[in-house]
């Protein structure tokens, strides 16, 4: 059976080599891959201790000495042979022994029964619990923590296997294993660290300037946790446009202009950071934000409308006094800005690879419509975010101004606010006018046409044809007219307006069409300028204008 008992072996009563084992004293010891058996050893210390030349014993009992080494119940192992030219030696985990010491030694495990045995049935235990702690490092998202964890893993196996040796008598072959099992864990570990480092690379590309540099760090050290699955909530959306942006970059170094336009989106998205907002995107010469949900967070905030109204009214006061004392540039690029509250799809629009945090709703593109109808230097809201507002300071403010909205009949509600009005920054109204005659410089605003003011003995009337509204004719050119109502009117709103006008000569009853360029409260009514439409006027009014010009 290829098996071959050591001679230190028969020194047990019964030895049995059969069916590839050996059976010393009915007790089955290991084998190894090359059918040898393991030797408990002891130390070389504990051996010498108990080592004597023959010749000395023979010369202590002559003289009849106790032999001190030698106690009653020991067995001696005479070895003729152990010290000379010819002795063998033998590799052991002490270094090198005698080949007597491994005799010894043969022969003292075969008398206790105190053999080293090879483990096998913990191999499937340590590879079940290694492998487990594999899969642990690869959820563990901190680098230094898996490589913290991993060597205490390590650690925990060496105590582990050593203790089976020292208490056991165990022999665990873990080298594999262990190999193994830290060529898989620094695997995971490098795949979820460049796994991690390309997800921030993505998060950090598409939203650098969306969100605050706070929450991009938080991104960065929780990218795992990023979730931008689309949902549905109630916020408010708030659109910034630069006036006149196209004008100005045409009559202007266009380099300027685009710096100027730079330096003006970045104050603008650090104010709305400042205040809690997300910046969805940049639209060029505008941007688009909201307030009321933290996308990276996936948490909603309270008070978006107020927050959004703040930073509006931040934006205004900012923009104002940086172009009014700016005195290095003799440009001037005013915002208008639009506001509304109400429910919105929020998440990345595209899939997994690419990341566009987007805004999606009706009421975002009502938030457009107010930005459209504002006029330059102040802020338009609409009626849901009037009722979402509950800063009183605001809403004393608040003008009722009439708009035209798609897909509905008639004019529609909107808010405007005055920021300059406002107690808290009404020092700024010098900051205000200096920018808005630099404005008007910038681009270039004349008056298309003389006016010609109504005298008192004239007959006039006019009547805006979308509403059973009379009013008052104060002046008129043949490009625009100046009229007293009782409604306020927004910017670019456009009017059917029947005007009768007669004085000592000439007369003029028609209807012209035109958009509000600007509108300003009275006592009790509200002043309009209105730019008429001139592929619609009729010829008689320009006849008129011209007669009553000369």
């Amino acid at each position: 059976n290829n098996i071959i008992s050591h001679a230190g072996i028969l020194a047990a009563n019964k030895v049995v080599t059969n069916d590839m084992k050996l059976v010393v004293d009915d007790r089955v010891t290991s084998l190894a891959v090359d059918q040898k058996s393991f030797v408990n050893w002891y130390s070389p210390e504990k051996y010498t201790s108990k080592t004597m030349q023959i010749m000395s014993i023979v010369k202590y009992y002559n003289e009849g000495k106790k032999i001190t080494p030698i106690n009653e119940d020991d067995i001696v192992l005479l070895l003729p042979t152990m010290i000379t030219g010819g002795a063998d030696f033998h590799q052991t985990p002490f270094g090198t022994v005698f080949g007597g010491y491994a005799l010894a030694s043969i022969i003292n495990s075969t008398l206790e029964s105190n053999w080293l045995n090879l483990t096998h049935h913990y191999f499937f235990w340590a590879l079940f619990i290694l492998l487990g702690s594999a899969v642990m490092i690869f959820y563990i998202r901190k680098p230094l923590l898996s490589i913290t964890t991993l060597a205490a893993l390590n650690l925990g196996g060496l105590i582990f296997v050593v203790g089976l040796f020292l208490f056991q008598n165990h022999i665990f072959l873990f080298f594999q294993v262990f190999l193994f099992t830290n060529i898989l864990c620094v695997a995971l570990i490098l795949f979820r660290y460049v796994s991690s480092e390309l997800d921030n690379v993505k998060y950090e590309q598409a939203l650098t300037g969306v969100v605050s540099n706070k929450d991009l760090k938080y991104i960065k050290n929780n990218s795992h946790k990023i979730n931008f699955s689309p949902v549905e909530k109630n916020i408010t959306a708030m659109f910034v446009d630069f006036i006149s942006f196209s004008k100005l970059a045409e009559q202007s170094d266009p380099e300027e202009v685009f710096d100027n336009l730079r330096d003006s989106l970045n104050l603008l998205s650090e104010i709305v950071h400042s205040h809690g907002g997300i910046v969805d995107k940049s639209l060029g010469d505008g941007l688009l934000c909201y307030y009321g949900y933290d996308p990276i967070r996936r948490v909603d905030l309270a008070n978006h409308a107020d927050k959004a109204l703040e930073s509006a009214v931040e934006m205004q006061v900012k923009i104002a006094t940086i172009w009014a004392s700016n005195t290095s540039s003799k440009q001037c690029l005013p915002i208008r800005i639009g506001i509304n509250t109400g429910p919105a799809m929020i998440g990345n629009i595209c899939d997994s690879s690419k990341i566009d945090l987007s805004i999606v709703g009706h009421d975002v593109n009502l938030a457009q419509r107010y930005e459209n109808a504002c006029e330059p230097f102040k802020v338009m809201i609409g009626p849901k975010s009037k009722n979402a507002v509950t800063s009183k300071k605001y809403l004393d403010q608040l003008q009722t101004r009439k708009i035209k909205i798609k897909h509905y009949t008639g004019k529609y509600n909107a808010y405007e606010l005055d920021p300059f009005e406002l107690e808290s920054v009404s020092s700024n109204q010098e900051d205000l006018k200096n920018a808005i005659a630099k404005f008007r410089e910038t681009v270039i605003f004349e008056r298309l046409d003389q006016r010609i003011l109504v005298d008192s003995d004239w007959q006039t009337s006019i009547d805006i044809s979308t509403k059973d509204l009379n009013g008052k004719l104060i002046n008129y050119s043949r490009k625009g007219l100046c009229i007293l109502v009782n409604e306020y009117y927004a910017y670019n709103t456009k009017l059917q307006i029947k005007v009768s006008i007669k004085n000592q000569t000439h007369e003029f009853i028609g209807t012209l069409n035109g958009k509000v360029q600007w509108g300003k409260p009275t006592k009790s009514n509200y002043l309009h300028g209105i730019l008429l439409d001139q592929d619609s006027s009729p010829l008689e009014w320009s006849e008129f204008v011209r007669e009553n010009s000369d």
